[in-house]
């Protein structure tokens, strides 16, 4: 179980830094991080494969 805990907590770091929202905004539905507030998403397959950040990271 700590290893979803910790699978979970990864993405949501990354889908933070990705979306600009903090990590308590966000949830997962439908194979996506989702910022609860703007709607804004980023796909699951994105962050894994390596999302890249705007400034080209």
């Amino acid at each position: 179980m700590r290893g979803c805990e910790d699978l979970k907590r990864q993405l949501f770091e990354v889908g933070a830094q990705a979306l600009g929202a903090p990590v308590s905004r966000l949830e997962l539905k439908d194979r996506k991080v989702i910022d609860k507030k703007t709607k804004k998403s980023v796909p699951l397959a994105a962050i894994v494969v390596g999302y890249q950040f705007p400034d080209g990271h």
